[in-house]
């Protein structure tokens, strides 16, 4: 017995879509990670410099594959930018709070692709959403909280374009010393967006 055409062309239609002979259009997140060192004289950083594999980085830290640069065959179009900060312990007191907030309004951040003015520029603390901080004596806090972690997303008006084979980076500078409690704390940024590839 024949089977209906329309049948096996609606079994073939399932089997196709996962590969194709042009590109694909992907949500995606480029991140990287770096962490706070106090003892750093310049007391600045370049993300997205040392790719996966480098440096002791793992896909935990980083999964940019290629040092600041979108991959050949690629092209990223960035709508957000977002950010992770992990304490290396607790902030389980108000001074290490308040140096934190100090720490954030003192920290910016530069976006920059080669041959461009720069493209991005903001402080940690825009990134983070933090936009107030009080000085408060220990003595009056009853259950201080502790501060372990903070993460945010600032949605871009408008886009950042990276086609392949762009050099860019992000510079993020402190222009304060650090305090010893952010020693060896993790900031991580995040790229958001979409990424165009070849399949």
């Amino acid at each position: 017995m024949e089977r209906d055409s329309s049948v096996i062309q609606q079994l073939l239609a399932l089997q196709d879509g996962t590969y194709g002979l042009g590109g694909e259009g992907l949500d995606w997140t480029y991140y990287d990670t770096m962490a706070v060192d106090q003892s750093t004289p310049t007391l600045s950083y370049r993300f997205f410099t040392i790719p996966l594999g480098q440096g002791g980085k793992n896909l935990a830290d980083t999964n940019m594959k290629t040092a600041s640069m979108i991959p050949q065959g690629q092209k990223f179009a960035i709508y957000a930018i977002g950010g992770i900060y992990r304490a290396a312990a607790e902030y389980d007191a108000a001074a290490d709070y308040q140096a934190w907030l100090t720490m954030l309004e003192r920290t910016t951040i530069d976006f920059q692709i080669s041959g461009k003015a720069t493209l991005l520029q903001m402080t940690l603390s825009q990134l983070f959403g933090v936009h107030h901080g009080l000085e408060v004596a220990t003595a009056t806090i009853v259950g201080f909280p502790t501060i372990q972690k903070a993460a945010s997303i600032v949605p871009l008006n408008t886009p950042i374009l990276l086609a392949s084979l762009v050099n860019f980076e992000i510079e993020l500078v402190h222009h304060a010393a650090l305090d010893a409690a952010q020693d060896g704390d993790k900031i991580k940024i995040l790229l958001i967006g979409k990424l165009a590839r070849q399949s």
